[in-house]
């Protein structure tokens, strides 16, 4: 009889979902050759109540805890109030997401009463846990936080610093200091703890939030072999991967609208198109965009594996964010040159000019971006070695190894 484990996860696990979708159902199909699982969802998704053959990891039984994590009705009263750091903190006890997680009202949904291990996915999952440890036997905690919350608070305040929008920094900056307090206070009573970078990794050491922070990297599917070559589009076809709504990917959009396109448009030698695909674009960014005729918003789209075919270029033009990009694994997994700012490849273990070409300036990017179009050889190359990183480190063998 295998363990049991308790899954609790803020996203519902699907290989066609978000970045943290993804990461929650590579990290069950591990789990289920080695535990019998019982997954908790608290989501505003569809419920989920009952077995569910098709889910990751085969769980036994499924349960929903109904929450909606956002957007938050009180953010525009929280960036007002984030100019006064003193009322803020007075007002606002702990971060949107902690506070609704520790709202959350359910009836114990599980027929089993005993865990061998409870794995949390995202630091502001833990208030369920609580919930689980007041009502159930609970034995190791394991907690994978995927990035580390405070950094990437930090990093979106920056961010946002830098678009002038100084009263949501503010916000950022205070539920950075939030969630920086909270890690300190919580994370070191895990079992286990896993990040996704060895980047997180070091941060966790270095501040002593835990003594023995364990890498589980971000992982794809990738083909035992490299993919075919594939005969060049024309117009060239460049694609642009992410949830939209998402601060990082829509400023990266905005910015390579605004600084890159026109010096790409000065420097390609033939005519090109940008295709973007993801959910969530904002009516003021979608009208930006709908203004550039070489960019084409494709939308949500369920299986990516024919976006990706029949694309010749993938450009991650990030200015910020937490983490690793499953998406630019996904291109280097099926055979696509990648051009990336620093940001945008943080985490991957791959090298600029071997794997990928890097540029942080809209000059530079748009001149990789040229390249990629003239340099088929090099398109070649960068493909086939991005692709052997991929089945080397990131497949599920590499998450097997940590988890298994």
């Amino acid at each position: 009889m295998k363990p049991r484990l308790l899954f609790i996860s803020p996203f519902i696990p699907a290989h066609s979902g978000n970045g943290p979708a993804k990461r929650a159902a590579s990290t069950l199909q591990v789990l289920g050759d080695r535990f019998d699982i019982h997954l908790l969802v608290a989501s505003s998704g569809p419920r989920l109540n009952g077995a569910v053959e098709t889910m990751p990891g085969h769980p036994r039984e499924v349960a929903t805890v109904p929450v909606r994590l956002w957007p938050d009705p009180r953010a525009g009263l929280k960036r007002m109030m984030a100019a006064f750091p003193w009322l803020y903190r007075r007002c606002f006890a702990a971060p949107f997401e902690w506070q609704v997680m520790s709202r959350a009202a359910f009836d114990y949904p599980f027929r089993e009463t005993v865990f061998d291990v409870v794995h949390v996915f995202r630091l502001y999952s833990i208030p369920v846990l609580d919930f689980i440890r007041a009502r159930a036997t609970v034995g190791a905690v394991w907690l994978d936080l995927d990035d580390v919350e405070s950094s990437t608070r930090r990093e979106l305040a920056a961010l946002r610093r830098s678009r002038g929008e100084y009263l949501a920094a503010a916000q950022c900056a205070a539920e950075a200091e939030q969630y920086a307090r909270i890690e300190a206070d919580r994370v070191p009573s895990f079992d286990r703890v896993f990040v996704c970078s060895s980047e997180d990794c070091e941060h966790l050491r270095t501040l002593r939030i835990h003594a023995a922070p364990e890498r589980a990297p971000n992982v794809v599917s990738a083909p035992a072999s490299p993919p075919a070559a594939k005969p060049r589009h024309s117009p060239f076809r460049f694609l642009f991967v992410g949830t939209l709504g998402y601060l990082p990917n829509m400023d990266g959009l905005e910015w390579f609208a605004s600084d890159i396109l026109p010096r790409l448009k000065e420097a390609a030698p033939a005519p090109f198109v940008i295709h973007v695909v993801g959910g969530g674009l904002p009516r003021h960014v979608a009208a930006v965009l709908a203004s550039r005729p070489e960019m084409k918003i494709d939308g949500w789209v369920p299986d990516m594996e024919p976006v990706y075919r029949d694309a010749d270029a993938v450009i991650i033009p990030l200015r910020a964010g937490g983490g690793t990009r499953i998406k630019l694994l996904e291109a280097f997994a099926h055979g696509c040159p990648v051009i990336s700012t620093v940001a945008g490849a943080r985490g991957i273990d791959a090298d600029p000019g071997r794997h990928l070409l890097i540029a942080d300036q809209p000059a530079e990017f748009a001149a990789g971006c040229a390249r990629l179009m003239t340099d088929a050889e090099l398109s070649a190359c960068l493909s086939a070695s991005a692709g052997s990183l991929v089945r080397e480190r990131y497949g599920a063998a590499a998450l097997t190894e940590v988890l298994g």
